[in-house]
Order: structure tokens, then sequence, then C-alpha cells
């Protein structure tokens, strides 16, 4: 490829090299519709399409949302209802999905298989150039809205809907909407995209099909490649599609919203029904941060943030919690959009409090003004940018298709979003400037053009939005008359004739496919070679790092009480941000930022063969430049051996801010803890993860938190000892993932007291061990339902082929009962290597409805296995999932994951052979298993009150 080249009725328009992006960025136009086209020639393995649409929703309906999901549901080339759905059975991506933008909406795929990569191309061009939904109504009622009637009182359904329902009852998604609501009311980004649940149901299939034919146009898309795409191949593919359409001019400008002076509005949100309302108010102040071209400014801003907010020592954040008057407080910079924004968020204080906060938080900017801002600390913030704007996580070429996409439609540069060079540069010479001060002095001390949204807690609200949507689905009935209703009945009628039709044969050929003889016989490999000093050794894992050193210290836990894994979690969010005997808080932040892009701690287990008990080890791991490894091991020796634990004002900051954080995580992604609630009754490694993570650890922090001046100096003085103990060389491993090896690691060895080794390998696990059925209580509309069981008790170890039963399961009987038939955002079949067996639905309108489902699965396997269908799809994609793209860091912890849980490599390859070995037989097999399973699992369900209104007994109820 040259420029002017002319390649498909393509012109090579551009040929940009780039050594910070490892390649050559190509621009390419068509010449009849003007739709631009992108590759960056990097040469990656692994290989990216996306196609982009600029979409500027004009009401709260979510038409955009819903095209997204709907145009993947059949197109004139692949007439099967779910392409989308096939494609993930059968497919070795590595990337594949879509995303609605406030502002735009992708369709990207990635592959490291050509032959895949080409087949996912196809079908995703098809989808959005020759979608099915223009002849078919039925997709639209599926994916959006419409009215069931097979129920005796009709009701609202839709995956859209129920998807949105669950996100607007998220505190965060009404923080943030409300803030745009009143910070943008004359533009575009005043509306919500994902849609309103309250106006979702008005959007018409007309207008639905009118906003495909305005936005969905080649002259309002950009096509973007990355790696060592076969362009000769889709580049004809793309040209075959675009040759249908003439150019279009119409442009879908997105206006800047001009200042509007300082506006306010007071917003109720929903809290149970039982929760006292004191102390739940929340406060967000939004203001306009320029446009997003200006990369300058949009780091600026985080480094601001950083600097001000990045840990409870920070200026403002410090300002703010002594006053005692709010829990925490928060500042968020927005962009990706052409008018970003940023917003001041005060969680947990009293609207009385509001005044007082707000005048703390200037007060601490003019302050930290006058006391002057270190030019030494903002190129140390400048340091720790860089290091961490380097570490691209995979898909990374996805990452770019985004970025890209924003620029060209923001009208700057291809290359806007995708270097940091000119940025970082460009900050640094700003460093001994007025710039950042100005810029302190704008945002938090002006007062000027700024959005003030009070969000009051409400126990009733729930209620009351139940009601309204009962009233809106009325008043919509009482608008038809009797030939409109019939035809309203009829529609839905036909609508679920066409969900219970199975695609025919015919129609299911037309999918392109792979083979299981095109996956490779075994994963990917982990390269691990072991380096020894002085009688010690560390793993190295060999990988392209850009110079980055990415090391991980693991401590061996194995004699610790199994009750004190809240405790060791807990331990993780206070290192860093408590005092050392030399450090302050804001002295260990600034050493991070010279020496380390990140450090975080964890607490990995992982079940033994010796049921019932788990390996546990606390994980220290960060990044750091290889010059960088001395110093960023004695700050993390430091921090692990020296840390004062005293400090007991900043202990109860810090706890009040994490149950809180992890009840918004239990609220909004609840699958996940029920998941991990249901397996806690009957596995070891299961029942750790729910103390150190789930809803175990919530309560004991909810406990802790309630009694905390009686409890503090005994869990200071249990802290001290634990780490006394844990962190020395002794129960100490390492490793490091990197260009080359660097000595320097085995420094942490000697950084570390000698210590006693772990006297057993294994933690004691203490749990039920009988089955349970339990629910927790949380505001919201939507649920989340959970079953699960350890099949070591039933006669089971995990196998290959029960991965492939898990996406069978996942992606056959799940999807199309609780997805499609049930209206829940999600599902999902899982068994792990722990040997469990987990049934999981996410957002999820009928909970009890779902838990029937996972009862029958046994009956729908012996039912499937009976038919003619093969399963060679479900193969395929198991065993892609199970050995994903993974960054250089990734991998490196992986590989230390697998060494941890006492397994090999061959262990790997065997699991990956048994997959591609299964058939129906072995699948059938597990049949048993399933029927065990639904018997004698646990349940767990996390949902709202009305969901969970007449449950059965024996179960337990619990109000989070």
């Amino acid at each position: 490829m040259k420029l002017n080249d002319m390649i498909c009725g393509f012109s090579v328009e551009s040929a940009y090299e780039s050594k910070e992006l490892g390649g050559t960025l190509w621009g390419l136009r068509h010449e009849t519709t003007g739709a631009p086209l992108y590759w960056l020639d990097n040469g990656a393995e692994n290989k990216v399409f996306s196609v982009a649409f600029k979409t500027v929703p004009w009401n709260d309906t979510g038409v955009f949302h819903i095209l997204e999901h709907s145009v993947l549901c059949g197109s004139e080339k692949y007439p099967v209802k779910e392409p989308f759905l096939d494609l993930i059975k059968s497919s070795m991506n590595t990337f594949l999905n879509a995303m609605t933008f406030q502002d735009k909406t992708m369709y990207p795929v990635a592959s490291r298989n050509e032959k895949d990569f080409l087949n996912l191309v196809s079908v995703y061009l098809d989808a959005v150039f020759q979608p099915a939904i223009t002849e078919n109504r039925s997709i639209f009622l599926q994916e959006g809205t419409r009215i069931d009637f097979e129920e005796e009182a009709p009701e609202f359904n839709g995956v859209v809907y129920n998807e949105m329902k669950g996100a607007c009852a998220s505190l965060n998604t009404k923080l943030m909407n409300e803030t745009e609501r009143l910070l943008f009311p004359e533009s575009p980004y005043g509306y919500i995209s994902g849609g309103d649940p309250a106006a979702i149901p008005s959007l018409t299939y007309e207008a639905f099909l009118e906003a495909y034919r305005t936005f969905y146009h080649p002259s309002n898309c950009v096509f973007y490649l990355d790696g060592a795409v076969p362009v000769e191949k889709v580049l004809p593919m793309i040209a075959d599609y675009l040759s249908a359409y003439e150019k279009s001019d119409t442009a879908h400008e997105i206006p800047l919203q001009r200042p509007l002076g300082n506006v306010k509005a007071t917003v109720p949100y929903e809290i149970g029904e039982e929760e006292s309302p004191e102390k739940k108010t929340c406060v967000a102040v939004g203001k306009t941060a320029g446009v997003d071209t200006d990369r300058t400014r949009m780091f600026a801003l985080e480094i601001i943030r950083s600097y001000l907010f990045g840990s409870n020592d920070a200026p403002i954040k410090r300002a703010v919690l002594e006053t005692g008057l709010a829990e925490d407080v928060t500042f968020y910079i927005y962009d990706g959009i052409y008018q970003p924004f940023t917003v001041l968020v005060l969680r947990n204080t009293e609207e009385a409090h509001k005044e007082t906060l707000l005048k703390a938080v200037k007060e601490a900017a003019r302050q930290t003004l006058e006391a002057g801002v270190d030019p030494s600390e903002l190129a140390a913030e400048i340091d720790s940018l860089e290091l961490n704007l380097k570490e691209l996580e995979e898909p990374q070429g996805v990452d770019r298709a985004i970025d890209l996409a924003a620029a060209v439609f923001f009208g700057a540069p291809p290359e806007t979003y995708l270097e940091y060079d000119p940025m970082l540069a460009d900050l640094r010479s700003k460093v001994n400037t007025s710039y950042f001060t100005d810029l302190i002095k704008e945002f938090f001390i002006d007062g000027e053009n700024l959005a003030e949204v009070t969000l009051v807690p409400d126990p009733s609200l729930g209620k009351r939005a139940s009601e309204a949507e009962q009233q809106r689905l009325d008043a919509k009935l009482a608008s038809m008359d009797e030939a409109a209703l019939a035809v309203e009945k009829a529609r839905f009628e036909a609508f679920r004739t066409w969900q219970d039709t199975p695609d025919s044969d015919e129609q299911k050929a037309t999918l392109p496919t792979l083979s299981v003889s095109d996956v490779p016989a075994s994963p990917t490999p982990f390269f691990t070679e072991e380096k020894m000093e002085n009688g010690r050794s560390a793993d190295f894992h060999p990988a392209h790092t850009s110079g980055i050193s990415y090391v991980r210290m693991y401590f061996d836990c194995g004699d610790l009480p199994f009750d004190s894994l809240p405790a060791l979690s807990f331990i993780r969010e206070l290192l860093g941000q408590l005092p050392t005997k030399q450090h302050s808080v804001r002295e260990l932040e600034r050493a991070s930022k010279r020496c380390t892009g990140w450090i975080d701690y964890g607490v990995f287990t992982a079940i033994t063969g010796d049921a019932p008990a788990i390996r546990c080890r606390l994980n220290v791991g960060f990044s750091a430049l290889p010059h960088k490894l001395p110093e960023a091991i004695a700050l993390v020796s430091e921090i692990l051996t020296e840390t004062l634990f005293t400090e007991k004002a900043k202990v109860k900051d810090i706890l009040t801010q994490q149950r809180d954080r992890l009840y918004r995580s239990i609220c909004g992604s609840g699958s996940r803890y029920a998941g991990l609630r249901a397996l806690a009754a009957s596995n070891a490694e299961a029942a750790a993860d729910d103390l150190a993570e789930g809803l175990g650890y919530y309560r004991w922090l909810k406990a802790f938190e309630a009694d905390f001046d009686a409890r503090f100096d005994a869990f200071a003085a249990q802290v001290s000892t634990l780490l006394a103990r844990i962190c020395v060389s002794a129960r100490l491993s390492i490793s490091e993932t990197a260009d080359h090896f660097h000595s320097d690691i085995f420094g942490a060895y000697a950084a570390f007291p000698q210590g006693e080794a772990s006297k057993t390998e294994a933690i004691s696990a203490a749990f039920p061990e009988h089955r349970r059925s339990e629910a927790f209580l949380v505001p919201g509309s939507v649920s989340f339902a959970a079953l699960g069981t350890d099949f070591r008790s039933l006669g089971y170890t995990y196998r290959g082929e029960m991965r492939v039963l898990g996406n069978l399961l996942t992606f056959g009987y799940l999807w199309d009962e609780i997805r499609v038939r049930g209206g829940a955002y999600g599902c999902g079949c899982v068994f792990s290597g722990a040997d469990t067996l987990r049934f999981h639905s996410y957002r999820d309108p009928s909970p009890l409805n779902s838990l029937d489902v996972y009862k029958n699965a046994a009956d729908w396997l012996r039912e499937f296995c009976g038919e003619s269908a093969p399963i060679d799809n479900y193969v395929i994609s198991a065993v892609a999932a199970a050995d994903p793209l993974r960054s250089p860091s990734d991998r490196g912890f992986a590989a230390d994951g697998l060494k941890l849980q006492g397994k090999t490599e061959a262990d790997r390859v065997r699991l990956h052979r048994e997959a591609l070995a299964a058939d129906k037989e072995s699948l059938l097999a597990l049949a048993p298993l399933l029927r065990a399973a639904a018997e004698r699992g646990s349940i767990c369900v996390i949902g709202c009150r009305e969901a969970l209104a007449d449950l059965p007994e024996p179960w337990t109820v619990e109000e989070l």
C-alpha cells in the first residue's frame, strides 16, 4: 500500500509513521460515500475490525442502545435470529461486542485466527448494513420494549428495558444522569443515551427504523483496522456493502452547551423500605471542562484529581473528612465526549450540611494554592501517569478503535487519542508555570457555571416508581381502541411464535463457521524460567513489556485462622493509606508516584486436594521501570512492615468508604456476589472468597463499623500481629514479568525480616456444608439469582468437557429461557477448577423463575443430546474462552496463579484437550450432576423486595 493508491474504491490519503504506536497508521477514504477507514499496520497477532456510527440522541428513549442490540439479531445474508449469539458460541474471538456511547455506537470484533476474523467481519458488516429489523418488528419487541400479554396482568418487558431499569437504579448512574441533565439542557449529552425506563416504552417501531436509516449510513461512520489484518481480503468485503450507497451530506453536529450560570436541583433516589435515610444524601457538583480534543487540559485535570483527592490524606479529601459531615468525597473527569465535564461528589451526608462541605472544599483548594504546589510533586504525578498510559491492556486494538472514532467524529486528527508523548511533553513544559494552579482556581474556587444536584434518600421511591410504571402501562392500554389493542396482541403472539420457532437448518447453514480442526491442539503456553541467587528462587515470565517490569510478591498465610480472612482482606485497603514509622501518607504517595506506576494488594485463595482447606497468599504487585526496582521494593517493604494501624480516625474513614463501595457494587453487580455466596455453603475456596470480598466480607465490615470504638484496639493489634507474622522472607516467593530478568528483585528477600515459614500449607476451612436458601434485599427493580454447589461431594472432579457444558447451557438453554423469554440482561452457567458449578442471572426481572430454569437444566440437556444438533461450535468457543488474550502483566499473574494452585502446564493442556474431545456422550454423562446440583445446591438471590415477596420456607431473608 502506498499514498494515492486506489484500492476497491478507497483512496489512500495518508500514512502516519509512529514509533509510539509501533507501526503506520494508514488513512483511506471511500470515494463514493466519503467513509473514512484507518488501519494501524503494527503486525500485532490480534486482528481488530470496527465500524462506528456517530449517533446523537434527541430524547431519552434509548433508540441507539436498542438499535445496537437489534441489528445483531439477524440480517439479509445471515437470516438467523441471533447471529451475535451464534458467533459467541462458535468463534475464537478475543473481542465480540457492540457498545452504545453518549455520542456514538460501535461494532468491534477481534480474533487471533484469520479465518475466524474474516467470519466475524462478514457477519458484522451484514448486520449493520443489511439488518433484519427493517422487515421484522419482533426484534424490536424483544430487544427494546413490549407489552407482555401472556401473564394474568400485562406488563412491560424487553432486554434493554430491563437492563436500564437495573442501570438507572445505581446510585452512581443516578448521580451522573441527573448531573448531565442539569449541566446540558441544550445538548444531546443531557439525555440518557442508554434509555430512561420511563421513556423507553414511548419509542415506536417507526421512529426506531427512522433512526436507523438516518444514522447508519457510511457517510456517518468510520472504519478501523488494527494488527496483521489481511486488508486485501477485508477491503473488498467493506466496498461491496458501500456500493449500495451514495454520499450523504447530513451532518449530525454536537453543539457546545453555552454557560448557564449556576443551576441546582434536588432529586430523590431509592433506598430500602426499611433502610434509615440518615446520612444518605449525596451531592454532585458538575462543571463543563472545555473540549475533549484538548488532551493536555484533560490529563492535567487527572493530575489535579490525583493530587487533591488521591488518598484520604490528599488536601481536599482530608478537609472534607475532618468535618465529620460526609463519609467520602471524590472527583471525576468524564471525557471521551465532545464536551467533557467534571463532577465533585460528596457522599453520605445530610442536606443541611451541603453548604458547609462545599465551603470546606473551596477553602482547602485556597489553602493549597497559598501553600504552593510543589513542581517536583507535579513532575512525579506526570511520571506515574506516563507509566500507566504505557501499560496497555488487551485487547488494546479495541481501545484504539474507540479512541480513533472519537477523534474523527470530533474533527481532530485520527492520532489525537492514540499517542501520549506530545501531551506528556506539553504537561511537563507547564510544571513551572501557573497552568495547574489556574485550573485548581477555575474548578474549585471561582464557583462559576456549576450544576449542583442533591440526591436525597427516599424509602418509598421504589413503590412509587412501580406505581408510575403501572400507570404508564395503563395509560398506554387505555389509549388503544379495541382494534388497536387487537393489533397489539396479535403482534405479541407473532413475536412469541417467532421466539419459539427455531432457526431452520437452511438458515443456520448460512453462518460462516470454524471447525474443531481450526483450534490449536494446546493452549497458548505460559513461559516461566526459574532464576536462582544465594539459594533463593524467583520465577521469570519473559514478555514484551515495553521496558516495564511487573513484580509480584506472595506471602504464605497457610497457618492463619479461617476467620481472620476478613481482617486480612481489609488490610489491603489500609496499606499505603496509613502512615508508617518513617513517612506520612502524603510522603508515601509521593514516593509511590516517583518509583512505580501502581501498587496493588490482594488475597489469593485456591482450593487444595484435601477439602475442606485452602491455600492462601497475601500478594503485592507493582509496576516499575527497571532502574527503580530497588526503590520500589524498599517502599513496599516499609508499607508492609512499618504501617501504623493505630490511626483510629483514618481507619474509620477507610472502613466506612469500603463498606459503602462494596454495598454499591453488590447492588449493581449482584450476580457475582450471589454466586459466590451460594457456593460458599459447600466449597472451601468460595467460603474464603466470600469472607475476603463477598457478602461475608460486607457483613464483617458492617458489623465492625457498627461497633467500631469497642473493636478497634483489638483489630489494630490483630492486623499488626498478622502482618508481622506473614510479611517475612521465610514466607515470600517472587516473580517478574519483563523484557529481561532483573536480579534486583532478589533484593526483596533481604528487604523483609527473616521470620518463620508457615507451619502448614493450607488453612482449614469452616463452612456449613448443607443446602441453604438466602435472599438479600437491595433497592432497585431487578434482581440477581444464583444456584451453586461443590460437585466433589457428588462424586465428580473438574474436567475439560465441563467447560463445554457450561458454554452450551449459557448460550443455549439459559440464554433462551432467561434472557430472551425472561428479559434478564444476562445469565450463565460456570464450572470451575475449584470443583464448583454455579448458575447465575444478571439484572433479572423474575429471579424465582430463573431458579426453576436452573433446576430443569438436566432435562433440557437430555433432550438436546437426543437431537441431531452438533456441538462443535460450543467446543470451539469454550476452548477459546479458556485461553483469552492477556496483557503481559496478566499473563505473568496467571502463570503465578497456576503454580500457587498446585497445577502445571500439563494440567492446562489436559483440560484443553479434554474440551476439544467433548462430545454429546461425555456431556450427557454430566446430566446426573446437574440434577443433583438442582436438588442439593444452595441458592442466593440479591434483589428487590417486590420480586422476593413470596419466598417459600426455609428461606432466610436479610436487608443489606
